[in-house]
């Protein structure tokens, strides 16, 4: 567990998430940081699937690869998704090329982590958000996303106006049967399939993720 690896997992409780780390090093810099959150902590190698088993992988719904080493990220990576076709793979990576090659021929979402913009992108890619593009505003994250309205969504029949204002959050773009407006008229309601490009902090995606869903009964 390193530096990026211990902000993701803060990231990740911030999202209420339940979380299980794996650390070769038994006298790692965070090890005691991690175990303080209350989180498992493994001490063990990543890179062999038997331990991947041991943390979860076969029910997990998603798993974060995010060692120094891209190569060792990538052997993770592939065995997990042997392993459960279904998770959500995000994987650290320094080497664009590769990157690119990675993403198109295997789907796994790759995040470039040298900047302090990797835990809060990591965090952000395993909770599935659609987002295209972050940055920060002074210390504030900023993320640009798109949302689809479901069917059953909680949001439908909502105004425009309402979903800027209860969520605090910015609509960039609407798009509806065929029609994009960027500027569009904020009484305007919402309807299954509209899709819409907006700015967000984290925590107001994970609002508004939950509530791009059926009510519980």
């Amino acid at each position: 567990m390193r530096k990026v690896g211990y902000r993701v997992t803060l990231q990740l409780l911030k999202f209420g998430r339940e979380v299980v780390g794996i650390e070769i090093n038994p006298e790692g810099r965070f090890v005691e940081k991690t175990r303080a959150l209350g989180i498992p902590l493994l001490i063990t190698n990543a890179r062999r699937s038997e331990n991947i088993i041991k943390a979860g992988v076969e029910r997990a719904d998603a798993i974060i690869p995010c060692t120094d080493d891209e190569l060792a990220n990538l052997d993770i990576a592939l065995d997990a998704r042997e392993l459960n076709p279904g998770i959500k793979v995000v994987m650290r990576m320094f080497d664009a090329d590769l990157a690119q090659r990675v993403e198109k021929g295997f789907e796994i979402h790759t995040a470039f982590s040298t900047s302090a913009l990797a835990a809060p992108l990591f965090a952000a890619a395993a909770m599935r958000f659609d987002i295209k593009h972050s940055f920060y505003i002074g210390d504030q994250l900023l993320n640009l996303s798109e949302l689809i309205v479901e069917p059953g969504s909680q949001l439908i029949n909502w105004t425009l106006k309402k979903l800027q204002s209860n969520l605090d959050l910015s609509i960039v773009c609407h798009h509806s049967q065929e029609i994009t407006d960027l500027h569009p008229n904020p009484a305007l309601i919402l309807k299954p399939g509209d899709r819409l490009l907006l700015l967000a902090s984290l925590e107001t995606l994970k609002h508004l993720k939950d509530l791009n869903q059926p009510a519980a009964v």
